[in-house]
């Protein structure tokens, strides 16, 4: 039988999807939504509780007052200013932790967060070992990739990796053997919409996007 899942909810559409599978498997599921953060749909009819961020303390007592065993984060958080946290006191005792990654990557402060959870002996997963989102190895479209889209393809694998040891992005766009742009804290979407003002007048260009190196979530989507 499956414990009881505590979903720490951001924005976007995949705590909702993480949320569904829960209730089509009959698991218990308890949700932290945040204020201007999370989608009210995502927690419409599941039992949550709204916070601020900032509230740690808070977050890791409700989890326990619901006996979640296993934690998940999932979607988006826009990071706040630390001026205008409001912070509780658990949050104010993680300051000094937070503000050395100030200005690095969100994978980060993740790890940060991960480690006060799993002190309080909450599981940690990831929304990949609760979505089957695994699709299998090869090509899966009916467009093939050229000889200029494998050798575009090679030089995004290479900027992508070495973008994940910095905790930058995940996400690559290259044309001919061109970098156009990297993703950043824009996120995917935005990296497209950029590219597009920057791309030549021929058709193909390659978009890389892999796993950030030993990353224990999964956010956004």
């Amino acid at each position: 039988m499956s414990v009881k899942l505590g979903i720490i909810a951001g924005g976007g559409a995949l705590p909702a999807r993480i949320v569904q599978s829960c209730i089509d498997t009959e698991r218990a599921v308890f949700v932290i939504a945040f204020n201007n953060e999370t989608d009210p749909q995502t927690c419409e009819g599941t039992p949550h509780t709204w916070l601020n961020i900032g509230e740690v303390g808070e977050v890791i007592r409700r989890l326990k007052q619901e006996k979640c065993e296993e934690v998940v984060f999932a979607g988006s958080i826009n990071r706040p200013s630390f001026s205008k946290l409001k912070m509780d006191m658990r949050a104010i005792k993680l300051l000094t932790k937070i503000r050395n990654v100030s200005g690095k990557g969100d994978n980060a402060l993740l790890s940060i967060l991960i480690k006060e959870l799993e002190s309080e002996n909450f599981r940690v997963v990831g929304a990949d070992e609760l979505l089957n989102y695994n699709v299998p190895p090869g090509i899966i479209t009916q467009n093939k990739p050229n000889q200029t889209d494998n050798n575009d393809i090679q030089i995004g694998l290479k900027v992508v990796t070495a973008m994940g040891k910095l905790d930058i992005g995940q996400a690559a766009v290259i044309e001919e053997g061109l970098v156009l742009g990297v993703e950043a804290i824009e996120g995917t979407d935005a990296l497209l919409r950029r590219c597009l003002d920057l791309k030549r007048e021929i058709k193909g260009g390659v978009l890389v996007k892999l796993k950030k190196p030993k990353i224990i979530t999964a956010i956004g989507m």
